[in-house]
């Protein structure tokens, strides 16, 4: 049987009994039924009818109160231990985007450094280049690193883009498609085209993204 169903039969009973006792009490004699009262005590009748009513009720009021206590009680745990759940699955959950975001933020300056150095090396090829072919054939090469460098590096910002600011995540996808776009032939003589704002970018993406972990650290603490 239920906790409710048994709640149900007791206060059930009881009720019974309490209304029973508001009739004239129990008497020895039939002749003295009429006498017995409510409000009167007389020792040849039972127990006074209102003495027994009001006590029905305080203990059915008592019973009441005891299993609302406890059913308010049970469900004040259990809602103090769901919000403890969620807020650990949360915790979790930016835990995990945190420890992404440092992995993707140092994955992006490891490929940032990788495109710096290349180019530094054709900066230089090609300034001392009066043709193309000039160019040392392992210093024209790199051009094929540069462009799977920035392709990682694309990866790797993708991986944490919901977590960035949009307009610096806006700025990284328009400084890959620059470099991406670049013709290194047309450097002859000058340098690496763009090599001056490469590096500026550079030097700003990296300072911005530790800050931006900087940020996530101090939030979650």
């Amino acid at each position: 049987m239920s906790l409710l169903a048994a709640v149900v039969v007791v206060l059930f009973i009881l009720l019974v009994a309490t209304t029973e006792s508001v009739t004239p009490a129990y008497a020895q004699d039939e002749d003295e039924v009429a006498r017995c009262s409510l409000t009167e005590f007389d020792p040849k009748c039972s127990p006074s009818g209102w003495v027994a009513f009001i006590l029905g009720e305080v203990i059915v009021a008592l019973i009441i109160a005891v299993i609302l206590f406890r059913l308010q009680h049970k469900t004040e745990m259990r809602v103090d231990a769901a919000i403890t759940r969620i807020k650990k699955i949360v915790s979790d959950n930016e835990e995990i985007k945190r420890k992404q975001m440092i992995f993707a933020n140092q994955a992006l300056k490891n490929y940032f450094g990788v495109i710096l150095m290349i180019t530094g090396l054709m900066d230089r090829a090609l300034a001392n280049a009066k043709t193309y072919e000039d160019v040392p054939a392992n210093i024209r090469d790199k051009q094929d690193d540069l462009i799977k460098a920035v392709n990682h590096a694309s990866s790797a910002l993708s991986l944490i883009v919901y977590t960035l600011n949009p307009l610096l995540a806006d700025q990284m996808r328009r400084f890959f498609d620059m470099i991406d776009g670049i013709d290194p032939r047309l450097g002859v003589g000058k340098g690496f085209p763009e090599y001056a704002s490469i590096k500026k970018e550079i030097a700003g993406f990296t300072e911005k993204l530790d800050a931006e972990v900087d940020g996530s650290d101090t939030v979650l603490k």
